[in-house]
């Protein structure tokens, strides 16, 4: 069995693929309006109501854009240590194809 590190770096790439993947998805989803509130029925100048717990739920599990943001720096970063690790793999090859005997 050979174990390669250009499928090391493969995997490392797959991985920041899909942190950058979610982390957008994360983006998008706060850049979504507010749900409408459940009652349409209510007068628009009555005063403001207090949100319901269900409402207080659902705003503090709405993903934060920051969080994300560093999510998707930590991609890059892992993105660039997988390419890293192909490049060196394959210079790797290279100076053992070229060693003389």
């Amino acid at each position: 069995m050979t174990i390669s590190a250009h499928h090391s770096g493969v995997q490392l790439l797959n991985q920041a693929q899909g942190m950058a993947n979610s982390a957008a998805r994360k983006i998008h989803d706060a850049s979504l309006p507010a749900a409408p509130s459940e009652n349409p029925g209510a007068p628009a100048n009555a005063a403001t109501p207090q949100p319901s717990p269900a409402e207080q739920r659902a705003a503090s599990q709405r993903p934060e854009p920051v969080n994300a943001a560093v999510d998707l720096l930590q991609a890059k970063l892992y993105n660039q240590a997988g390419v890293n690790v192909i490049q060196r793999s394959n210079e790797m090859t290279g100076t053992l194809l070229n060693t003389k005997v």
